[in-house]
């Protein structure tokens, strides 16, 4: 009950900082109401294919134009010069007919995207803007689909959306840590939980076309507030820290790089984890140290990012690791083996401005190996097994450019 006493006040502040910074984007989005555009003009990105049979693809037309206004194709003027067989007219205009994804508007930035079923083939299609007054601006555009690619008539101003294309990333994270913790020698096991604030989380990032490379920065407090008799607890606090560095590669996004609806990004991971873990120190006489070893890890992983170029995004990534390095505490000596252990981060971003964006995000770590300890001052070896395991919930501020 205290558990979940705890995290229900936590979650209601999160809550209202969350409408705070909703409230400061909607203000943002507002004031870009009251100016009205000059020009109803659209930058037109290269379309994206999303395949559900060999002849029933989902084109996606996106771009940028004035915000906010509505984009929607015209499908009763839209024109099949050749396609599949037995294909009509008609049959494009049913195939969408009543659906949200032939109108839209556009987002806060004034991205926006549209969808509409085809088969391979080419056909002009009529698409209108229209902004909040009436005024309305149309193009008509002819689409060259193929079953992993696609052509338009009209130019295209870049090959990713804006959003895809930012460099510089700068965030910071402040949430709450549960942490689990067993420690098993000769038989006998020595367990604790606890649920402390705050986690902490700082990320600086540079990304290319295909490159880039991110340093974290993660702090996840936990505390034992007591130990079972005969022992005697001499420290009880402590914070499981990571450094990490990792580079990445974005695999080639091509007009096919669609997931769940929505553009997708899948990336590789390579990178290094230096992890202050706890452990407890228990001499002859039964008192309990928590002390602080280190662990020095390889990893690789996975990661998808889902609707960059959208007002929420979301991604999500997994890494396997592998200790390259260990030492204990004070020049003490920490060996590990039989080692199970990764990391996992998912979560959504909101796009409240241009270059800001709030998250809300988990990250998840695990460790569980067998050890051999030793305390060169009274010169004692223990071993066993050690598992850990840590999650936070984090509210996370970021700018990206």
């Amino acid at each position: 009950m205290d558990f979940l006493r705890y995290y229900s006040k936590f979650m209601f502040k999160i809550f209202a900082v969350f409408t705070m910074l909703f409230s400061c984007g909607s203000g943002y989005a507002q004031d870009k109401i009251e100016t009205p555009p000059n020009d109803l003009g659209v930058e037109w990105f290269q379309p994206e294919i999303e395949i559900r049979s060999d002849q029933d693809l989902t084109l996606i037309i996106s771009g940028m134009s004035a915000s906010p206004a509505t984009i929607s194709i015209d499908l009763e003027n839209i024109v099949v010069i050749s396609g599949g067989k037995n294909y009509s007219n008609t049959d494009l205009r049913l195939a969408k007919a009543g659906a949200s994804g032939a109108t839209t508007r556009t987002g806060s930035t004034g991205y926006f995207e549209l969808s509409i079923k085809m088969r391979p083939g080419l056909a002009q299609v009529p698409i209108i803007v229209r902004w909040k007054n009436g005024k309305t601006r149309p193009f008509l555009i002819t689409f060259d689909v193929k079953p992993k690619n696609v052509e338009m008539s009209a130019k295209i101003t870049k090959k990713l959306p804006p959003q895809a294309e930012k460099k510089l990333r700068l965030w910071a994270g402040l949430g709450s840590t549960y942490q689990s913790y067993s420690q098993t020698v000769q038989g006998s096991t020595v367990s604790f939980y606890s649920v402390a604030s705050p986690s902490l989380l700082f990320r600086a990032g540079y990304w290319g076309p295909r490159f880039g490379v991110d340093a974290y920065y993660r702090s996840a407090p936990g505390t034992i507030k007591n130990v079972q008799q005969p022992f005697l607890l001499q420290n009880g606090s402590y914070s499981w820290q990571t450094i990490e560095l990792r580079g990445l590669y974005n695999f080639p996004r091509s007009p096919t790089s669609r997931l769940f609806g929505v553009s997708s990004q899948l990336q590789l991971y390579l990178g290094l984890q230096d992890h202050a873990t706890p452990y407890l120190d228990i001499n002859t006489s039964n008192v309990v140290n928590l002390v602080t070893n280190t662990i020095f890890m390889g990893t690789v992983g996975l990661g998808i990012i889902l609707a960059r170029e959208r007002d929420w995004s979301f991604e999500g990534y997994f890494d396997l690791q592998e200790p390259v390095y260990t030492s204990g505490s004070g020049g003490n000596t920490l060996s590990v083996s039989s080692v199970l252990a990764g990391d996992a981060r998912v979560g959504a971003n909101y796009k409240f401005a241009p270059n800001w964006r709030f998250g809300i995000f988990t990250y998840l770590q695990t460790h569980n190996y067998n050890f051999t300890y030793t305390n060169n001052t009274t010169n004692t070896v223990t071993s066993g097994n050690q598992s850990l395991f840590y999650s936070t919930f984090d509210l996370h501020l970021g700018y990206e450019n």
